[in-house]
């Protein structure tokens, strides 16, 4: 019997596939969400531990995915806050950051954040 796979597991290959720069390949790893501690734009947000009171400690999933903040949209925040950097050069940035707090916090290296040529 075939294993079913998770929403995790799914959008990690998904986000490894893309070949092209459309949307920044997420590999919805939590750990920005897990991490807010001095983001101005999130302090409503803490749940006074560091971490985001919308993440599903469960699932690992925002519970306001569709109303999140902008900080928290990468594709929007570059096109209303960020467009004088180049898209490739933010992806870039963004996902130095993302690997960075992913090695920190030793997570497996499946997670880390491919950007492509």
């Amino acid at each position: 019997m075939a294993r079913k796979r998770g929403y995790k597991e799914t959008n990690m290959e998904e986000s490894k596939k893309r070949t092209t720069l459309d949307r920044f390949p997420c590999t919805s790893c939590g750990l920005c969400c897990k991490n807010i501690t001095g983001i101005i734009e999130l302090v409503g947000f803490d749940a006074g531990n560091g971490v985001c009171k919308f993440l599903d400690l469960e699932t690992n999933l925002c519970k306001i995915y569709e109303s999140r903040p902008l900080i928290c949209r990468i594709d929007e925040a570059h096109k209303k806050l960020y467009s004088h950097i180049p898209l490739k050069e933010f992806y870039a940035k963004n996902a130095e950051v993302c690997n960075a707090l992913q090695e920190a916090n030793r997570m497996d290296k499946s997670f880390r954040v491919i950007i492509t040529k």
